[in-house]
């Protein structure tokens, strides 16, 4: 009786992991997609003159999306780095809303 107890709790653990793992895998992920026209124009007026229009840069330290550099992160975390800044690029929190950087973000996935 005592292994057929040990057996339930054990699957009851494998599936409370597996729930818990494929929960956190897709949250994640979780993309939250601007609108690339309306991040087109923003791109050009705040990012081009250090990201250019290929992507690519001539500043030290700054990521060259062509080559996917400061790419391979959620959308959140991309949102924070533009609202505060990092490295030699100024923050754009109180210049641009949630809402516009989410539209650069989106252009920049989806056209480099």
């Amino acid at each position: 009786m005592k292994s057929k107890v040990s057996h339930q709790n054990f699957t009851l653990l494998v599936c409370f992991t597996v729930t818990l793992l494929t929960t956190a895998l897709f949250s994640m992920g979780t993309a939250v997609a601007g609108n690339p026209f309306d991040g087109r124009p923003l791109y050009y007026k705040y990012c081009f003159d250090c990201h250019e229009s290929s992507g690519s840069t001539y500043m030290l330290n700054a990521p060259d999306f062509k080559k996917r550099e400061g790419l391979m992160v959620t959308d959140q975390q991309l949102l924070a780095i533009i609202k505060n800044g990092k490295g030699i690029m100024p923050g754009y929190q109180g210049i641009l809303k949630d809402e516009q950087i989410l539209d650069v973000i989106t252009y920049i996935r989806n056209i480099f």
